[in-house]
């Protein structure tokens, strides 16, 4: 199944603008059908009346509310210096179930704002791309202080390369079904003044293993264990 965007789903829909420029690219025809997400959890069924020069007129057959999974990955990610970096993290994580990015500003972060409404349009592509019917939602940057105050009542974790403190094993730490905050530090980690911090403010430190990875790599890291951890 192939799945388009369409923020407003009604009986029948005139599609243009990229979503068209999409359709027109898989080769669609008259009758064909195609399946549609607001990316709010709904799953539309279209007929193709006609394909016109920049817009196709869809008769919407079915509409159906998905489930919501049971569980929430947040993650909470490193602006990166280089965009690709960045933008490659997003489209990733979004893949392995990621259901929140909060970008934090560290002691060491070099590159402090992101291009918010580029990495929501990849945010939407990647959920596309991997069938999901509810977009993971991204915010402008906040501070380390502010994010590790908040959401306090979900189980969180800051993933750490030093060895001056006691570390768990992720894998270990994370069980299926439950809520998860995943904290990943910048180029350069985080400092053990930080990690302190957030030790203070209930969340874990943890390891994802012997060898040092970059921030992209253990974003990735961390949220492909949630998804073998979930069945995903």
């Amino acid at each position: 199944m192939d799945l388009f965007y369409l923020e407003n789903i009604r009986d029948r829909v005139v599609i243009e603008g990229e979503t068209y420029k999409h359709l027109r690219a898989h080769h669609i025809k008259t009758r064909d059908k195609i399946f549609f997400t607001n990316g709010k959890g709904l799953l539309a069924t279209g007929k193709i009346v006609e394909c016109m020069k920049q817009k196709i007129i869809v008769d919407v057959l079915e509409v159906k509310t998905m489930p919501p999974r049971d569980n929430k990955a947040i993650l909470y990610t490193p602006i990166l210096k280089q965009t690709e970096r960045l933008d490659w993290l997003v489209e990733k994580t979004v893949e392995l179930g990621v259901s929140e990015l909060i970008p934090i500003i560290t002691e060491r972060t070099i590159k402090t704002t992101i291009k918010l409404t580029r990495l929501q349009n990849i945010i939407k592509y990647s959920s596309l791309q991997s069938l999901k019917f509810y977009f993971p939602h991204i915010c402008e940057p906040i501070f380390f202080e502010e994010a590790i105050k908040n959401n306090i009542k979900m189980k969180r974790t800051i993933c750490y390369c030093g060895t001056e403190l006691e570390k768990t094993q992720f894998f270990d730490f994370l069980q299926p079904k439950e809520d998860i905050g995943i904290f990943i530090g910048p180029e350069g980690d985080f400092t053990i003044d930080e990690v302190n911090k957030a030790i203070y403010n209930g969340i874990i430190p943890v390891s994802l293993g012997k060898q040092r990875l970059r921030s992209e790599t253990a974003a990735i890291v961390s949220l492909t264990i949630f998804a073998i951890k979930n069945n995903l």
